[in-house]
């Protein structure tokens, strides 16, 4: 099953998502596809060439940055990050963003290319960056690969609650590393205030 299927039918069909938001969206396909399931979808773009690409097709496209979300507190149903993480050097801050937007108990799905190794293998990874950013160009230089350990305390820190978590891919190019699926719910406020007097 294609990824963005395996979103869909496992995280989006299946719940009554009035609003959702895609954080680094790039085309929108996801949202083209899963907009039958979801009353409201909204795409948050850093690159407004990407948002200018489908304008046509979709009216819900938003330019803005993941680490200052131009929405109110307590907003959306879920949010999405997919492939968005590694281009953000804060990941705290993306977490705390999303915490903030989402309502009491809402889902958010990150899915991004995760480090799993040794100090060799990061070597090898920063040279295979290295090697893609001459390809690609330096946006790829600023690319911060997370363990899997990283994101889930990060998760944790801003009031997530893990519920599941995956590797869907074995590593491939362009950047030779296995992708993470996370899946957390945001804690109630209550339970957030709980934990900080305990």
């Amino acid at each position: 099953m294609a990824l963005n299927e395996n979103i869909i039918e496992n995280h989006i069909a299946r719940r009554d998502f009035d609003y959702v938001l895609d954080i680094g969206s790039g085309s929108g396909q996801l949202g083209i596809q899963a907009q039958a399931h979801v009353t409201n979808w909204i795409d948050l773009e850093l690159s407004i060439d990407l948002l200018r690409e489908d304008r046509a097709r979709r009216l819900n496209r938003v330019l803005g940055s993941a680490e200052i979300l131009p929405f109110p507190a307590s907003f959306f149903d879920a949010v999405i990050i997919k492939f968005a993480l590694h281009h953000i050097q804060d990941g705290q801050r993306i977490f705390s963003e999303a915490a903030r937007v989402l309502k009491d108990g809402g889902l958010c799905l990150l899915v991004d290319p995760v480090f799993v190794g040794n100090r060799f293998d990061r070597v090898k990874l920063a040279f295979l960056i290295l090697k893609a950013s001459i390809r690609q160009g330096a946006a790829e230089l600023r690319c911060v690969y997370r363990t899997p350990d990283e994101i889930r305390k990060i998760a944790s820190l801003n009031g997530f609650e893990i519920q599941k978590e995956a590797i869907l891919q074995t590593p491939a190019p362009p950047n030779y590393l296995p992708t993470t699926m996370l899946v957390a719910r945001r804690r109630h406020s209550s339970e957030c205030r709980q934990e900080t007097r305990g």
